[in-house]
């Protein structure tokens, strides 16, 4: 049976394997930083990029960290659906 746990305070599932390489900070299609080329925070707009995951997936281009911390968790979302549909296909 698949547990899934939740950060304290958030709906975010936690998922052995999975997180969010950097914090949600740029990739390039390597898997790689994106160094922002301009000023960024307050102001500034965003670096847009990749969302990564310690798992190997890489998102689209977003255009910003908000944007691959939501990709991101919905791609935690479908490795608990999937680990479900393995368990009820084995029996467990």
């Amino acid at each position: 049976m698949t547990v899934v746990y939740t950060r304290a305070g958030t709906s975010r599932p936690i998922v052995k394997g999975h997180g969010l390489k950097y914090d949600g900070a740029p990739l390039d299609e390597a898997g790689r930083w994106i160094h922002p080329t301009r000023k960024h925070g307050k102001g500034h707009p965003p670096t847009p990029g990749r969302g990564g995951c310690y798992c190997g997936a890489l998102s689209e281009v977003l255009p910003d960290r908000a944007s691959r911390r939501a990709w991101h968790d919905q791609h935690k979302l479908q490795v608990i659906a999937d680990m479900r549909e393995d368990e009820e296909a084995r029996g467990v």
